[in-house]
């Protein structure tokens, strides 16, 4: 007569510690921060829009930000804008320098499109 092997019992210990160490990593190194869009509206030819006369020109350089020929803080672009803005909508032309970072192209659009009737162009410098 053959004995019958009993088998042990699996202890779910070692592997409920291992499922907990990967839920507390994945919580860890992930990132809960929501991400955002700017929408950018790209000219598809040349004069395909063309600038009004009644244009305005803002410069965005890597150390300094120029609102018609005049320095701004990013700080005081917003209420820069607000004041050369009459009834009408306002056309913007904004041409960024190559060495710009993208951080601070995205932060002057997003002071840019929270302005009302404000039209933005982005151009490239020459």
């Amino acid at each position: 007569m053959r004995r019958a092997r009993r088998r042990k019992a699996m202890s779910m210990t070692s592997l409920i510690d291992v499922i907990f160490l990967l839920l507390l990593f994945f919580m860890l190194s992930s990132t809960f921060s929501r991400y955002s869009e700017i929408e950018m509206t790209v000219a598809q030819g040349p004069g395909s829009t063309q600038a009004r006369s009644d244009s305005i020109r803002l410069e965005l350089l890597p150390d300094q930000i120029i609102l018609q020929d005049h320095n701004v803080n990013i700080s005081d672009l917003g209420p820069s804008i607000e004041q050369l803005q009459g009834v009408e909508r306002l056309q913007l032309i904004l041409t960024v320098a190559p060495d710009t970072t993208s951080q601070r192209l995205t932060d002057v659009t997003v002071i840019l499109e929270s302005l009302e009737g404000l039209d933005v162009m982005i151009a490239r410098q020459t």
